[in-house]
């Protein structure tokens, strides 16, 4: 098993940039989509079925509800305050 490990901080209509803690997976490369909406690519397809997220973002003292999934080499993050996202907390676990 290989895992990512980061923290994520993002402002404005920026890309998040990344503090990586561990990276056994290799190069994600992080993109802001919308409003609330990021995304990481990977060189690498991730696999669904073989693929764990744990995520959560913080926002002025509050957590967000998210969503993520993984689609190819991808993997997409979801949130229900898509203006106030501070800092995304995100541990990728793939088999």
């Amino acid at each position: 098993m290989v895992s990512y490990i980061a923290v994520l901080t993002q402002t404005g209509a920026t890309a998040p940039t990344a503090n990586i803690f561990g990276n056994g997976i290799g190069t994600i490369d992080w993109y802001r989509e919308s409003m609330g909406v990021y995304y990481g690519q990977w060189t690498e397809d991730f696999i669904e079925d073989e693929t764990h997220i744990l995520c959560h973002a913080t926002a002025s003292g509050s957590v967000l509800l998210a969503s993520a999934f993984v689609s190819s080499g991808f993997v997409y993050l979801y949130f229900n305050n898509e203006d106030a996202v501070n800092t995304i907390n995100l541990e990728i676990r793939v088999k």
